[in-house]
């Protein structure tokens, strides 16, 4: 018999009192064929790491995100192409907006040049890094990307250590774009491959954005709008090694993030 399909578990999702009955996770963690994946799972968290191989000291609180619009207008930089980029580098306590599971403390120094965002917990599902919905309108990763003409988005990791059971293990980064406004009917996500391996420093990690209605090879979506359609209008990013669709047993993490960029071709209307 198929390992996956062994024995289940039930699962209560506290936040919308649903609950499912999904494969019991195998040895390196991961399951199969969940349909319901709850996006306000990130937010439960149960305890801060331990472990003594990573410990974020996580020095400084990040700074009020007031006036966040001209905030990005501030570090957007233009190459040759007339392209601008405007990259999050979480220094001078600027988050962006963005967070970990819900943690947006920035450690002053370590990251990929300057400041960076560490995340070092135990015993949750997976790692969502995003913009919380109150300002994700405010900032240039929102809104329409055919006519913003974006090019492609990217983040910086160090993984310290990923494991399952005491055990190792690897896991990929998904980007997934969403379209919520108009009544939360689209996602589409594309796998940018593994994480990389612990203790190898930073490494960039880039996702292309095909400006196009069709669904582009290697991308995926659920829901009933089209890639097009979710392009013409995000409203929601997010980094995350969950597998829409799949369901994940606990793993203790030690990563952090730096210099999370998106690059536009067009007016940002910022």
């Amino acid at each position: 018999m198929n390992l996956y399909f062994r024995s289940f578990l039930s699962l209560t999702l506290a936040a919308g009192g649903i609950s499912l009955v999904v494969p019991e996770p195998n040895d390196n963690g991961n399951s199969v064929d969940v349909t319901i994946r709850n996006s306000n799972s990130h937010r439960f968290l149960k305890k801060k790491s331990s472990k003594g191989k990573f410990k974020s000291k996580q020095t400084k609180k990040a700074k009020s995100k007031n006036n966040l619009q001209e905030k990005y207008k501030a570090i957007s930089t233009v190459n040759a192409s007339g392209e601008s980029t405007y990259t999050v580098t979480f220094d001078d306590g600027f988050t962006g907006g963005w967070d970990i599971n819900g943690l947006d403390e920035i450690e002053e120094t370590g990251g990929n040049k300057g400041g960076h965002l560490p995340f070092a917990v135990n015993a949750i599902f997976f790692l969502d890094i995003r913009i919380p919905s109150i300002l994700f309108d405010k900032t240039p990763f929102s809104g329409n990307y055919f006519s913003a003409g974006v090019v492609q988005l990217s983040i910086d990791f160090m993984v310290h250590y990923i494991e399952f059971r005491g055990k190792a293990v690897s896991r990929d980064l998904f980007l997934v774009l969403k379209q919520q406004s108009l009544g939360g009917n689209g996602e589409v996500y594309l796998n940018g491959g593994p994480l990389p391996k612990p203790k190898t420093g930073w490494h960039t990690m880039t996702f292309d954005v095909p400006l196009q209605d069709d669904m582009p090879p290697g991308w995926a979506g659920l829901g009933d709008a089209t890639y097009g359609d979710v392009l013409r209008e995000v409203d929601d990013v997010t980094f995350t090694t969950a597998e829409p669709g799949l369901a994940y047993g606990n793993h203790d993490w030690g990563v952090s993030i730096d210099n999370i960029s998106i690059t536009v071709g067009g007016d940002l209307k910022l």
